[in-house]
């Protein structure tokens, strides 16, 4: 189909605008900054030394102790020593983090879930398959922007 690709890229872009506001007002619900928060999202993953949180959000070893700091003062994560080495700190979410991200983000998953039934598993898995695409070629447009080393 002539266009489409530029027309589906609009509404990729769409998404992405979506997702923003979304994470802004998570954020705000939660009572957090958006940094704050991208932390967190990289923590639902499992327990992270400082050095891999630092990598992921793409910040210095100094503001991430700041920033994790922040976020054992306000309940959400703990520190607690790596179970492999125990000279190793790992920065875990606590229980509380995620009865709260549940509250702000169980919503919004459960409204994309029923928008998405009304799509038949073909077209479903056809989307899925165009996200992928996209986010790998976004993702590798980011790293062409880094600077060389």
């Amino acid at each position: 189909m002539p266009g489409s690709g530029s027309s589906l890229f609009a509404q990729i872009r769409a998404l992405g605008a979506a997702m923003d506001a979304f994470e802004r007002e998570a954020s705000h619900a939660l009572g957090l900054n958006r940094s704050d928060l991208r932390a967190l999202n990289v923590l639902e993953h499992g327990p992270q030394p400082h050095g891999a949180i630092a990598e992921a959000l793409g910040i210095t070893s100094g503001s991430v102790t700041a920033l994790v700091d922040r976020l054992v003062d306000a309940g959400y994560v703990e520190r607690q020593p790596s179970p492999s080495d125990r000279r190793r700190v790992e920065v875990v979410l606590t229980p509380a983090t995620y009865q709260a991200f549940a509250t702000v983000y169980r919503p919004c998953g459960e409204a994309v879930e029923a928008g998405l039934r009304e799509l038949t598993d073909q077209q479903q898995h056809a989307a899925a398959t165009a996200l992928e695409l996209a986010a790998a070629a976004i993702l590798d447009a980011s790293l062409q922007l880094q600077p060389d080393d």
